[in-house]
Order: C-alpha cells, then structure tokens, then sequence
C-alpha cells in the first residue's frame, strides 16, 4: 500500500533536499569512490542506512505526496498539513540506483532534479535509466552544466534553462515544467527568465514551508545533509524550520556584510576543502554531455 496521501488545494508543503544516496559510509566519515569531490559537494551525501531511516520516518508520518499531487490538488481536506515532497538535485546515479529501491520499499516518491551535460557521466544518471517507464521518480531540471545562474548573463541563463528543458523533454518524450535553482543561486532576473521559459514549479534553497500553489515559483526546501540527525527530520516533517530559518538570515546577512567571495573563502576554510578537488562544475567541463538518439 502506498505511503502517499491526498494534495488539498491550501496544502502546506515540506520541500526535503537530498543529494546523492551512497552505499556505504568509510570508517572516516567520507564515501568511498568520491575522495576527489569537494566536502561542499560531499557534505550533501547521505548513506543508504541512513536514508532508509529517514524514509521510514517519513512514510510513518503519511504526509508524503508526490510531484503530480501538486500539479493536480484534490481540496477533500488538509488534516495532515504540512505535506512532504523529497526532492533530489543534480542527478547523481546512487539516488537512482540506492535510493530508488529504498523509496519503493516505502511506498514514496521523489523529484528528480537532472544536471543535463552530466547525464552519462559514471557518477549520474543514464540515458537509458531517465527513459524507464517505472521509476520512483518525477523528472525536473537543474540546468545544463551547474554553473550558478544569478552569475550569468541573461543569454547564458536563458541557454542553461531553455537547453536543459528541451533536453530532458526529448528524452522522456513528455513536458518538463520543474526547475531547481543549481546551488540555489537566483535573482528576480533569473526567477522571471524561468518563468518566461516554461517552468510552473521553481523549488529555492530557502528554508520555509511552502503555501501550496501561491509559493509554485519560489517552493522552500530542507537541505538534508550527511550530519541531519533523525530528530531533524522529524522535526521539519511537524512543519518546524525556525531553526533553519534563523540560520539562513544570519548566513545571508554575512554574505552581504563580507561580500560574496571573501564570504567563500571563509565557507572554503570551515569545509576544509583542498586545492585540487572538484566542484560540481568541474563535473560538467570535464565530461562531453550524452547526445539524445
């Protein structure tokens, strides 16, 4: 039986952000076969126990819905508010590979936010994967090549939106309206490009509980990370992120205090990251994106 309960039309929605799902976990706390990626792509990462656990707490609570609950609400009531949507950025294979299965056992389902110059790549997903019929997943995009959008130019945001859009629509043969903002960077600007190409549902990095289809292009997700204890996740499935809340605004007021790159350089030291280790875009420039046949 599934976990999935019924979208009312006012539902509130608890946007969970995962990343990777991996197998196991080192003796030293980092995942095997990904010691070359930066801690701030890492940092993300959730091993299959874990994940299992999370899952287990999720389809217990029964507030869980699906991607096409949002699109198509049925308004017969709003006991279980706030809902929860698990969502997944980049497109990395474990979520497909390990988490799927782990979803299925449950009875959930989540969204998945495909980089598209990355499909292929070992690390993410296939072509021949993203065209399977029985998927636990709803397929959205997360741009072309990851590249932070608030950072380009119009043409270039444009490009990475519109190409991505077309891309995994020729793929899965059917329209793809569901974005994820790459690193969560965006502006009014970027917003409104979006909008202007298609997409009815733009899921943010920012912590807030999302109003049914009044926030559909600025939906608040949780970012679940390799340290999110289960209490966490209870906690938010209750609708409860005033914590996160509180962090992001303190983040966000250092940002414009120190300014975007003296801000990294700090965020740099604290993950511990190494000259040398790749970033997600890294990813991108180094492999040649698959070509749809």
């Amino acid at each position: 039986m599934s976990n999935l309960a019924t979208s009312p039309n006012n539902v509130q929605v608890v946007g969970l952000m995962y990343h990777n799902v991996c197998t196991n976990r080192g003796a030293d706390g980092g995942f095997p076969g990904f010691e070359a990626l930066s801690p701030s792509i890492t940092c993300y990462f959730v091993d299959e126990v874990t994940f299992e656990r999370h899952c287990q707490l999720i389809a217990s609570s029964e507030r869980a819905i699906n991607f096409d609950q949002l699109n198509n609400p049925n308004s017969e009531d709003s006991v279980f508010n706030p809902r929860v949507l698990l969502t997944f950025d980049d497109g990395w294979r474990g979520t497909v590979d390990v988490g799927g299965p782990v979803l299925e056992k449950h009875g959930l389902h989540g969204l998945l936010f495909v980089t598209t110059d990355l499909i292929g790549h070992p690390d993410f997903v296939s072509l021949e994967t993203l065209r399977q019929g029985d998927l636990p997943f709803s397929v959205g995009s997360h741009g072309m090549s990851h590249r932070l959008l608030a950072e380009l130019s119009d043409a270039d945001v444009e490009q990475e939106l519109a190409g991505s859009k077309s891309l995994l629509e020729d793929i899965l043969g059917k329209e793809v309206d569901s974005l994820a903002y790459p690193g969560g960077s965006y502006d009014g600007r970027v917003q409104e490009i979006a909008r202007n190409v298609g997409y009815r549902w733009i899921f943010t990095s920012k912590p807030h509980v999302s109003q049914g289809t009044s926030d559909r292009l600025q939906m608040g997700r949780l970012a679940v990370k390799s340290n999110t204890s289960d209490e966490m996740i209870a906690r938010w499935l209750c609708g409860d992120v005033r914590r996160e809340q509180t962090r992001e605004i303190v983040l966000s007021a250092a940002k414009r205090v120190m300014g975007r790159r003296f801000y990294r350089s700090i965020r740099t030291r604290l993950l511990s990251e190494q000259r040398g280790q790749l970033e997600m875009t890294d990813l991108s420039d180094q492999f040649l994106p698959a070509q749809v046949k």
